[in-house]
């Protein structure tokens, strides 16, 4: 019986030490999940952290809620700790590569991508990464040596646009076409592929090309946004107004209800003749642009005022378009300034005073541009202009109650100056 006790006595202890123990860990384990699922992120983060001992499942977890939450930086400090202890795990780098994307902080993106690629140096996806954020960053040459090392191994749709919009931003258009027809006899359903195709094509003008290749897309997926957008500006170009309303209806009829869809279609019945779809469509644009877009207002004043007793809400119209496109008057000035400092630098004169009487347009009260002027006839010995200017100037400081110290050195300058011009008439006079 005593023996019987003992052992009684053991295995209670055993369970207090080892058994309650699991069994609050598996309850804790419980907990965790039921917080993860739930989608109650925070609550699975402070229920990890209060476990004596973390694994590396348990990290995993922990990183994915504070990534749930953009909780980046402490993202960051966790993935130091499992890469301290997991030092050529690939996963890891990327992982935290990925982080510093999300904090827009792409030279250590670059770092971490880098560090995994030594790691996999065969990996599509760290070079495909690495490939966007040299391109991001205008790195055209660097994004291009990389899309024709993935090429020298393998060749990949990504590859091939990469470097297709690299020999695009380098001014290289003709390579350009080039690798973008590879990429599509490759795969034509690739519709970035046709995209960059036919953009490049209509900055080329060739209008016809573009129509070609998104035709032919469109005859695969008639539903792609982006590429019937292009097909219907193509159509828009090429001044085909009929084929263009139906390509711009259709975009409607798809679901597309952007200001500029709504600014073509607009055109589009402008075109055709119909002024009030023109002017609702014109109008819809005009609000979805918040009224913000001169060529939008231009227009929908166009339609508004061709149709009886829409002649107010043309006016209208019209006004804000000549509101957003009137220059700011402030940088006119600072502009017409810096383009007559210009001529003075090349000792042109009078070129330097059309300027600074232009500028003088845009800020009339400006005393100091009215004694440039006249110093500027002065040169030239232009007596009569020059007494003119200097007068101007004397009178637009005359009511100033006082005068800096440079403005005080012209007045003086300028009264100098008149003085010397009424001697020299007195004394031709006798």
């Amino acid at each position: 019986m005593k023996q019987r006790s003992s052992y009684l006595f053991i295995i209670l202890c055993w369970l207090c030490t080892y058994g309650f123990p699991v069994q609050a860990q598996d309850t804790s384990l419980q907990a965790i999940e039921e917080a993860i699922n739930s989608y109650n992120y925070r609550q699975a983060i402070d229920l990890i952290g209060r476990l004596d001992s973390v694994t590396p499942d348990l990290q995993r977890k922990k990183l994915a809620a504070y990534k749930e939450l953009n909780r980046y930086s402490d993202a960051v400090r966790l993935l130091n700790e499992m890469i301290a202890a997991d030092s050529l795990n690939t996963h890891l780098y990327i992982e935290r590569a990925n982080c510093y994307l999300m904090q827009n902080s792409d030279n250590k993106a670059l770092e971490e991508y880098g560090k995994a690629l030594e790691l996999a140096p065969g990996n599509t996806y760290i070079r495909t990464k690495i490939g966007q954020l040299y391109f991001r960053n205008e790195q055209y040459e660097e994004a291009k040596a990389l899309a024709e090392t993935m090429l020298a191994g393998d060749t990949t749709q990504y590859a091939l646009r990469l470097l297709g919009d690299c020999y695009g931003k380098t001014e290289q258009p003709d390579s350009a076409l080039f690798i973008y027809k590879r990429a599509l006899e490759r795969d034509s359903s690739d519709y970035a592929a046709v995209l960059r195709l036919s953009n490049l094509y209509l900055e080329m003008d060739s209008v016809d090309a573009a129509i070609r290749y998104t035709d032919e897309y469109i005859a695969l997926d008639s539903l792609n946004l982006p590429v019937n957008r292009v097909n219907a500006f193509a159509y828009f170009q090429k001044e085909q107004f009929r084929p263009a309303l139906d390509k711009y209806r259709n975009l409607s009829q798809l679901g597309d209800n952007t200001a500029n869809t709504n600014y073509y279609l607009g055109l589009c019945y402008l075109k055709n003749d119909s002024l009030l779809k023109a002017y609702e469509c014109l109008d819809m644009a005009n609000k979805k642009a918040k009224e913000k877009n001169p060529q939008i207002l231009t227009y929908l004043g166009i339609a508004a005022i061709e149709m009886p007793g829409y002649a107010t809400e043309g006016i209208e119209a019209t006004k804000k378009a000549i509101e957003l496109i009137m220059p700011d008057s402030t940088l006119m000035f600072s502009l017409y300034n810096t383009l007559a400092k210009g001529f003075v630098m090349r000792r042109e004169l009078k070129e330097e005073i059309v300027a600074l009487k232009t500028s003088l347009s845009y800020n009339p009260q400006s005393s100091v541009t009215l004694n440039h002027i006249a110093y500027a006839y002065d040169i030239l010995k232009d007596n009569k202009n020059a007494v003119r200017y200097y007068q101007l100037f004397l009178d637009s400081i005359s009511r100033r109650e006082k005068l800096s110290g440079y403005m005080q050195k012209l007045k003086d300058a300028a009264e100098e100056r008149l003085q010397y011009y009424r001697e020299e008439e007195f004394f031709k006079g006798n």
